[in-house]
This record gives structure tokens, C-alpha cells and sequence, in this order.
């Protein structure tokens, strides 16, 4: 008898537990559906623009979470990502990198990448060092390109290569290389080849938003990877130094 009490009373936590799971689940669910909303809403808002939700990761909850985040990546009607956040020890204060993305979406309009063959994809990342007024943000939505010339920030470049390094046109790349240098304020580039194009285009796309991760670790189908700091090589150089790159490091 006692046996089978036992047993009823587990059975019964068990029921509960799970019962209180799914609660919390759909809970967790909602809130989540409603943390979207506010996010997506405070970024239209400041703006005055539609955008479209791509993706959203909520903050991990638990022991010490004060500091964990909460992101919601969109596109922008110009086809630019954004991310929104939310720490969670201040819900309902957001931060986003609209100005970085909007910025460097003027610079990438100014840079034909066509020109390169076997090109997966290719960005420039500007990451400024100074807050913008209000005219100066107006100006920029509208397109003005001159006004970037008054903002100071470093530039990351990436290309993603669909070819291997073997069967890559260097003379193509180097040209896109030198453009890139052009701008003047380039600060780094990296360039990797990798049969999968979806993993690496989603790295350089949102590159302010993967990139504390290394580029071969979230796309694990690279299969040569350089990164380099000196904009004033020649072309010699330049192949040298992709290619030799992982064994001089």
C-alpha cells in the first residue's frame, strides 16, 4: 500500500512539474512575442521607417543575468540589417546600431563588387567613434554623401570567397583591395573562402553582431582565412599574404 502511494505522490510531482514548465514555456513565449514588439516599435518610431523582423534571441535567464541581452535583428526598407537591444537589467531601455548601419550602407553603395568572380559576398563595417547630431543624421538618410567625410570611425572590410584560394583570380581581388584602401579609412580586411556561401554571408552581413566570433568558427566549411592591416601592398604582397597567412601566425 505504501508502494503505491509512493508511486502516486511521484507521479503527481511529475504532473505538476510539467504542467509548471509549459506554463512558464508559454509565458516565456509571450514575452518574448511582446519584448519583439516593443523592440521593433521603439527602433520605427525613432525613425520613421518600416522594418522587417529577421531574427530574434532572447537573453539567457538564470544565476547572474543582470548583464545578458536580449537582440532583435531587421532589415531596413534599404536592405541594411540592424540590431536592437535590451539588457536585462534595464528592460525597457534599447540601444542599436542604426547610425553604424546606415553609415556603412552609404560607403558599400559606393563600391562596385561585381567586378570579382567567385565573390559570395562582401561588406565594409564602419564603427564610429563619435556621436552624430540630429542634421547631420538627417543628412545621411537622405544620402548625402558628402557628410560621411565629417565622420570619424574605423572600417573593417570582409569578403567572402565561394572559390578556394587555388582557383582565385588574385589580379580581381586586389583590384576590389585597392578600392577598398581608396576610401582611406580602412582599418582591417578580411577575406575567406568557403564553400558554404549561407554561413558566411550571414557573418558579413551582420558582422557588428557575429563578429566577437571568429569567422571560422561560425562557418566551419572555410577552408582558408587571412586577415590583414597593411592597406599599402602591391599586388605580390597582397597574394602573399593571403596565402601564407595561417602559417605566419
Amino acid at each position: 500500500m505504501k508502494r503505491k502511494v509512493v508511486f502516486l505522490l511521484i507521479i503527481l510531482i511529475i504532473i505538476v512539474l510539467g504542467v509548471k514548465a509549459c506554463m512558464e514555456m508559454m509565458f516565456m513565449d509571450e514575452n518574448h512575442e511582446e519584448t519583439q514588439k516593443v523592440m521593433l516599435d521603439f527602433l520605427q518610431e525613432n525613425n520613421n521607417q518600416v522594418f522587417k523582423p529577421i531574427e530574434f534571441m532572447p537573453a539567457r535567464r538564470g544565476f547572474n543575468d543582470a548583464m545578458n541581452v536580449s537582440i532583435l535583428v531587421v532589415e531596413s526598407p534599404d536592405g541594411f540589417y540592424v540590431n536592437v537591444r535590451e539588457r536585462v537589467q534595464n528592460q525597457g531601455s534599447f540601444f542599436t546600431n542604426y547610425v553604424n548601419a546606415l553609415v556603412s550602407w552609404l560607403i558599400n553603395k559606393e563600391i562596385d563588387y561585381s567586378t570579382v568572380d567567385g565573390l559570395s559576398c562582401a561588406k565594409i563595417h564602419m564603427f564610429l567613434n563619435q556621436a552624430i547630431n540630429a542634421d547631420q543624421l538627417d543628412k545621411l538618410r537622405k544620402g548625402e554623401i558628402e557628410e560621411l567625410s565629417k565622420i570619424e570611425g574605423s572600417i573593417s572590410s570582409l569578403i567572402a570567397m565561394e572559390t578556394t584560394i587555388s582557383n582565385s583570380d588574385f589580379n580581381e581581388i586586389y583590384n576590389l583591395y585597392k578600392r577598398l584602401v581608396a576610401l582611406g579609412r580602412m582599418d582591417n580586411l578580411q577575406i575567406a573562402f568557403s564553400a558554404n556561401g549561407e554561413e558566411s554571408r550571414k557573418y558579413v552581413n551582420n558582422f557588428p553582431l557575429y563578429g566577437t566570433t571568429p569567422w571560422s568558427n561560425f562557418d566551419r566549411n572555410i577552408s582558408h582565412f587571412a586577415l590583414l592591416f597593411d592597406m599599402n601592398l602591391s599586388l605580390e604582397e597582397f597574394t602573399d599574404q593571403i596565402v601564407n597567412w595561417e602559417d605566419r601566425r
